[in-house]
């Protein structure tokens, strides 16, 4: 680890995974997406994740086994797409007038079974569920303030919709609040 001016630089990814500043984030594994009887397996849409949710679940559990927070995100509607701004509402309008369409846009409503991690990664007693309104998890959410108030310093992303919420979540994550890219040490 190197020492600049007081601050502690991670050099090696031991010290980048240290539990005491990392977080897993298990992104969007919630009833409605990816679960039998979902609003998006209704519709025909439900991601398969039949190879993945064992040993995601097995990952998480070692983690919280090591003393690692984790941390769920929940894509969270309002119901009768009250969290939909205009520009979203313009961009489904086809969509939200179709029926067989209209349900799985609709779904993941704030305290629905829908909404809810699957059984296989539900939270345990001491897991941070964040509920965000928008895909990348920094955008309508209390995250930021988590992450500041909980030291939270490397963040292992996992779950699903790497391109949609993932990737937007973890470039946040790289950008400082000035909007400036933060440098990164590799490990020697």
């Amino acid at each position: 680890m190197y020492t600049y001016q007081g601050r502690q630089v991670f050099e090696t990814v031991t010290e980048m995974v240290e539990p005491l500043h990392t977080v897993v984030m298990v992104h969007d594994m919630q009833n409605d997406n990816v679960g039998e009887g979902g609003s998006y397996w209704r519709s025909g849409l439900a991601i398969d994740v039949s190879r993945i949710l064992e040993p995601l679940a097995k990952f998480v559990e070692e983690a919280r086994g090591h003393g690692v927070r984790i941390w769920q995100t929940n894509y969270t509607n309002l119901p009768d797409f009250g969290s939909f701004n205009d520009p979203m509402v313009s961009k489904r309008w086809a969509q939200m007038n179709e029926p067989a369409q209209e349900e799985h846009l609709n779904g993941m409503v704030l305290g629905t079974w829908g909404c809810q991690t699957v059984d296989a990664l539900k939270a345990h007693e001491g897991d941070m569920v964040v509920n965000k309104y928008r895909t990348n998890t920094f955008i309508h959410s209390n995250f930021e303030l988590l992450l500041r108030s909980h030291g939270i310093k490397t963040i292992i992303h996992t779950g699903i919709a790497t391109e949609v919420g993932i990737l937007p979540t973890a470039w946040n994550a790289a950008l400082d609040t000035f909007g400036r890219h933060t440098d990164t040490l590799a490990p020697r």
